[in-house]
């Protein structure tokens, strides 16, 4: 993702680099859903509890980063 940042379109290799990391994407994206999620709904945990605390977590790193909040609108 770096090298992509740091090029722009047009660049060698750049329309190739975002063709993979779509595909990484999409095969992360099938590892959850078809493995990680069913393990998660079949366990013991509080995914509610879970998903409140992932939640506070992200609001904190963002204030931390100084990015705008979910929801906000650009000043």
């Amino acid at each position: 993702m770096s090298r992509i940042g740091e090029s722009t379109p047009g660049e060698e290799l750049y329309d190739t680099r975002v063709l993979v990391l779509g595909e990484s994407i999409k095969h992360h994206l099938k590892e959850e859903e078809t493995r990680l999620f069913p393990k998660l709904r079949n366990s013991d945990l509080d995914l509610a509890a879970l998903g409140a605390k992932m939640s506070q977590r992200k609001q904190a790193l963002t204030a931390e980063m100084n990015l705008p909040q979910e929801g906000a609108r650009p000043a």
